[in-house]
């Protein structure tokens, strides 16, 4: 199963390189291309949103650098979307 990059790619042959996408097809590449570009992209994706959660993290605590350690917590882990922010610590996954 192709994931959201894979997807996008295929799309993209098909619609402006017909001829690449065909040729493809036809010897049986198309499937493992689209799956290792889908497979690196995803990679991409993830480490780029983890140094967006470190980099929001980190001007936030700038931010927010008094007051009660719990309410900075609970903000944080909304902002980040984390749904169990407990105790003074966020589960950021």
């Amino acid at each position: 199963m192709y994931n959201r990059f894979a997807e996008m790619r295929r799309r993209y042959l098909r619609e402006h390189r017909d001829g690449i996408y065909t040729g493809m097809l036809l010897t049986d590449k198309l499937d493992d291309h689209l799956k290792e570009i889908g497979d690196t992209a995803q990679e991409m994706f993830d480490q780029l949103v983890e140094q967006m959660k470190k980099q929001y993290v980190k001007k936030a605590q700038r931010i927010l650098p008094y007051g009660n350690p719990r309410k900075k917590t609970k903000f944080l882990g909304q902002a980040l979307g984390v749904k169990d922010v407990q105790g003074g610590t966020s589960n950021v996954q």
